[in-house]
């Protein structure tokens, strides 16, 4: 039978996604500034696009989805620029993410770095999925936003990866652009010369998805400027970025960011909740209510740990230890019971399978 839904169903529904929180409102700040407006200027551009201009520079503010598609779209029709999203990702550095920027500068090696990257991506944009994969030899950086493709998203893929590409430069030179390769899922633009100066010959459009591959050795390459107590203070303050997110983040994703740090603590029940800003009985009450535990919770985080630590080399004794269990075979009996596959099989199939071209 044909779907006899109203239209303004459907419609009712799209708008709900688009006025979802979505974009750092900092970002916005840092967009206008591209442009030679003055301060009337562009406070009638906010207006135009139904911005608050105290949404600039708050801590917690997020443009939602429709706000920011309709700041960047105007922003590149005045500026004249369709590839604004190469130049606006060259004027970002790792200062301008706040204290995400600053946790990711403060780790020991690049693994670390993205590991924090993963974990605390959403305090600047909501709305983005990241994701790092192992294919062979290869690490693979995805990222995607839930939507379908316009200038506004490809101006956000090209201002991340821009972003992303420069900063790996800045630390690593060409190390990881060497055998690596950019993957974007759209079309090649009129502007392929701007891509060029940027990621050199390794970019590949029309892909299956928004990529970054290197090579999976280099993730042990040492940062520049490691600090730990630099980076405990920033990963402090990510986490209460974290527990302030607004509720389009829901709170089974927060426990799971929250529950492991980078050097691979598990917090408790009690310090999840104070993280949260609630009570330990509350954060109980609200798991069981959404169908999940403490429990199951750190079981999943658990093992999505150990997939991680299998294919960086670790043994099965080791990822034990490090994941608190009490020997190698509850270990294995508990990761054979989620995966359906022993951690020794599950390391072969991984790094058996084939190279992504």
């Amino acid at each position: 039978m044909a779907d006899q839904r109203p239209a303004h169903q459907e419609t009712d529904s799209n708008r709900h996604r688009d006025s979802r929180p979505a974009l750092h409102g900092q970002y916005a700040a840092m967009l206008l500034d591209t442009l030679s407006l003055n301060t009337h200027e562009q406070h009638q551009l906010l207006q135009e696009c139904n911005i608050r201009p105290a949404l600039l520079s708050s801590q917690d503010a997020f443009l939602s989805k429709q706000q920011s598609h309709q700041l960047i779209q105007r922003v590149i029709e005045i500026s004249g620029s369709p590839w604004l999203g190469l130049t606006f990702g060259e004027r970002l550095n790792l200062m301008t993410h706040g204290a995400l920027g600053q946790a990711v500068l403060s780790c020991n090696t690049l693994k670390q770095a993205l590991d924090l990257l993963l974990k605390y991506y959403r305090t600047r944009m909501i709305h983005a999925r990241l994701e790092l994969l192992y294919e062979g030899d290869l690490a693979v950086l995805s990222f995607d936003f839930d939507e379908e493709y316009s200038e506004a998203y490809r101006f956000q893929i090209e201002t991340v990866f821009v972003c992303l590409v420069k900063t790996g430069m800045f630390f690593f030179g060409m190390k990881l652009m060497h055998q690596g390769q950019v993957q974007l899922s759209y079309p090649e633009p009129d502007y392929l010369k701007h891509y060029q100066n940027t990621f050199f010959d390794g970019v590949t459009f029309n892909a299956p998805r928004n990529a970054l591959c290197f090579q999976r050795s280099l993730l042990d390459l040492p940062m520049a400027m490691p600090n730990p107590s630099a980076l405990k203070h920033a990963e402090q303050a990510c986490n209460e970025l974290m527990a302030r997110l607004p509720q389009q983040t829901s709170l089974v994703e927060q426990v799971k960011a929250l529950i492991f740090s980078p050097d691979g603590e598990q917090a408790s029940l009690e310090e999840l909740a104070a993280m949260l800003h609630m009570s330990s009985r509350t954060l109980r009450r609200k798991l069981s209510a959404s169908g999940h535990s403490y429990r199951t919770l750190t079981d999943q985080a658990k093992i999505q740990q150990a997939k991680e630590l299998l294919v960086t080399g670790d043994s099965v004794e080791v990822i034990a230890e490090k994941l608190n269990y009490s020997d190698p075979s509850n270990f294995g009996r508990a990761f054979k019971r989620s995966t359906g596959v022993s951690p020794s099989v599950y390391r072969d199939s991984q790094l058996d399978a084939p190279e992504h071209a």
